[in-house]
């Protein structure tokens, strides 16, 4: 039996044939092989690359479909033949199968071909892709794909060594089997006998339902180039154009070395090409970012259990120093350290003047969102510089004052039902009232009288009279957003009372609109 096999060389550049973890360790053209004492035709004229695994003859002519692989452990002898005349440098090699392994018949080694033998590359059975060599008994996952390797040995008979001095196989009955078997598509897929899916000719269960197979027709082998009978334990390779020594010298030391028993290690950026390596990168940035939360969230429940001790501690420092100013005489004051009076002034940067309210300190809902409503004006229009958070504006959107109410709350957040709870209390405690006005957009905000739609029409009508204005520049006036002015600004043209009109510059500018008091005669101007 020979134990070169075919390969499919799309290329003559090295990294096309090389497996993953693979090594090229010398490439020598102008080799012909011989089978046994005989030349091996279509085979006289190649590149013999020697690798980490294997021996590779690709062929000038046609590397596609005459290209051949030995594995370097089928190697039992070498030998070296400077050459003599017309007899060109040789190197022989006597071959045999790794230690625990005994050939039988070819379907034995075209299982062996399709599974992955520890010697050669395996074919994923899913996307066709070559893989790295399996090594002992490991099964890899598909470098591509993902899909684990087939383990056929369970469904092919395995390799046992024959104490006997001689190995007597028997063919196979081809006709049994298929008769036996489902018939296969015209592409090869074998039906499910239960679900009717059809599966790859490589797969033993179905994919669907894992219902067991039934064996299909045996996977044709392409036909060794060497016939069975005439030396196949033996081969030369022939150097017609020199190169020899160096060669060999390469050959000897790689097999000392061994490499391919050494279990292959694909690099972390290559193992996370493909689909395989897309979820690899999925997972991994998945398991970090859960590692970034957990961390966060310990150190936020670190912060919320010292901030009640920190706010006591101020608020007592405060009610201290406020005891002692009143006890000084009328006109006497003290000069108070910086830390002293970075602490006292710290709940009133937070815009709250006493501690958040929770609901734990009082127990009637209307009391509790009462003083919500109060903090919330605090927060609002007074805050540590007497304008709040709104200052010289008279309208702001209810995502800001949520965002600006819990800030100052710090650790006590309130959620935002809470918010449309307090919002229509605001009323009775803000000065001038502050009233939920609700945009055709959806946008909520809270805005004082002076933007309430009658009141703001008024004053922008009043601003038009004077000249026409863009949208920029009315914002501009109002001290608001571009985004808020133009809500403002079409609710007022929504009502009829401003016109627009783009200029040929594509600027848009607003107008009163004077329509309304067109009263027309019936005449036309020429």
């Amino acid at each position: 039996m020979s134990f070169l096999r075919r390969v499919q060389i799309l290329s003559q550049a090295s990294a096309s044939f090389l497996y993953q973890g693979e090594d090229l360790h010398a490439s020598q053209p102008g080799v012909g092989l011989y089978n046994g004492k005989d030349k091996a035709p279509n085979h006289q004229n190649g590149v013999m690359h020697v690798t980490s695994h294997r021996l590779l003859y690709v062929d000038e002519a046609d590397p596609a479909k005459q290209s051949l692989e030995l594995p370097l452990s089928c190697i039992r002898e070498t030998e070296g033949y400077a050459g003599f005349l017309r007899s060109s440098a040789k190197i022989i090699l006597y071959l045999g199968y790794p230690e625990g392994e005994q050939g039988s018949t070819s379907n034995d080694e075209a299982t062996d071909t399709e599974s992955g033998s520890s010697s050669g590359g395996w074919i994923c059975p899913i996307c066709s892709y070559v893989n790295p060599p399996a090594l002992g008994d490991s099964r890899p996952n598909c470098v591509l794909c993902g899909v684990q390797k087939a383990d056929t040995r369970s469904a092919t008979p395995s390799r046992i060594s024959s104490p006997a001095p001689k190995t007597i196989t028997k063919p196979l009955d081809t006709a049994t089997i298929n008769e036996n078997s489902l018939e296969e598509t015209g592409n090869g897929l074998i039906p499910c006998p239960a679900c009717t899916f059809l599966n790859h000719p490589y797969l033993t269960v179905c994919e669907i339902c894992s219902t067991p197979l039934r064996p299909s027709r045996p996977p044709t082998r392409p036909a060794s180039p060497f016939p069975e009978n005439l030396g196949a334990n033996m081969i030369k390779l022939s150097f017609r154009k020199g190169g020899e020594p160096k060669f060999y010298a390469v050959l000897k030391k790689v097999l000392l070395a061994k490499g391919w028993q050494t279990p292959t290690r694909v690099d972390d950026d290559r193992s996370r090409s493909g689909i395989n390596g897309l979820l690899q990168n999925v997972k991994l940035d998945s398991d970090a970012q859960n590692e970034d939360m957990k961390a966060s969230f310990k150190d936020l429940e670190a912060f919320m259990s010292n901030a009640k001790s920190m706010v006591e501690a101020a608020e007592a420092l405060n009610d201290k120093l406020t005891a002692y100013e009143r006890s000084l005489p009328p006109g006497q004051s003290i000069d108070l350290p910086e830390e002293a009076t970075f602490i006292r002034s710290s709940l009133f940067r937070l815009g709250l003047g006493t501690t958040a309210l929770t609901k734990d300190m009082v127990k009637d809902d209307e009391k509790y969102f009462d003083g919500l409503a109060r903090e919330l004006v605090n927060v609002l229009q007074i805050g540590s510089n007497g304008r709040g958070v709104m200052g010289d504006k008279g309208i702001l959107g209810l995502d800001e004052v949520w965002a600006a109410w819990n800030r100052a709350r710090g650790v006590a957040l309130v959620p935002p039902d809470s918010l449309t709870t307090v919002i229509p209390r605001l009323v009775t405690f803000a000065s001038p009232p502050l009233t939920l006005r609700t945009f055709k957009s959806g946008l909520l905000t809270l805005c004082t009288p002076q933007y309430e739609p009658r009141q703001f029409q008024i004053r922008l009508c009043g601003r038009l009279n004077q000249s026409p204005a863009t949208t920029v520049q009315i914002a501009r006036e109002e001290s608001i957003s571009i985004g808020l002015a133009t809500e403002l600004i079409e609710s007022v043209e929504e009502a009829g009372a401003i016109v627009r009109d783009e200029t040929s510059n594509g600027e848009l500018q607003w107008w009163v609109n004077e329509f309304d008091r067109f009263v027309w005669d019936g005449t036309f101007l020429e």
